[in-house]
């Protein structure tokens, strides 16, 4: 572990937070870093099979994903995620 790891260990445990571009690539490793870390996250991504795969896996490993479909070009599906 490096000293900057050390430093940001716990900074979202018990936080929510939202991922776009979840369902695969680095927006999949992001959500899934974020639950380890302690983070609730919300899966969200315009392939919503993606998205609940990556979010049940999530939950599979103990941690806290919902799965959400969301276009983040659509302004509808971006405040019905933060809402």
């Amino acid at each position: 572990m490096t000293e900057r790891d050390s430093e940001t260990r716990g900074l979202v445990a018990g936080r929510a937070v939202l991922v776009t571009g979840a369902a695969s690539g680095i927006g999949r490793a992001a959500a899934e870093l974020l639950a380890r870390e302690g983070a609730a996250v919300l899966v969200c991504d315009a392939n919503g099979e993606g998205a609940d795969a990556v979010a049940a896996s999530i939950r599979d490993d103990g941690g806290k994903a919902e799965a959400m479909e969301m276009d983040v070009t659509r302004p509808t599906d971006v405040e019905s995620a933060v809402e």
